[in-house]
């Protein structure tokens, strides 16, 4: 799993927001799995489960049946270096 599992970059969306779908890019393809989060109020709920990353050349879209957070994250749960991510966008389609 690695080092650098069980960290996360996160985003704070400033109020619940719902969203469905985060797109997502890194250096390298060094993410080996990884969970979309969101703050439900009270905990970290899980929103998606995915074992890849895309690169900039061809990012990762991983959608999923929607929810309500005031903040969202990636948490890392394995890899082979130190996550490097370039985009993490966020959208309610």
């Amino acid at each position: 799993s690695g080092q650098f599992a069980n960290s996360w970059v996160e985003v704070n969306l400033g109020a619940n927001t719902t969203f469905n779908k985060v797109v997502l890019s890194e250096y390298g393809g060094r993410t080996t799995g990884f969970r979309i989060e969101y703050w439900n109020g009270s905990a970290w709920s899980t929103a998606f489960t995915g074992s890849a990353i895309g690169s900039t050349a061809n990012p990762s879209v991983h959608t999923f049946t929607a929810v309500l957070g005031s903040k969202v994250r990636v948490f890392y749960t394995s890899g082979s270096q130190q996550p490097i991510l370039y985009e993490f966008e966020v959208y309610n389609d």
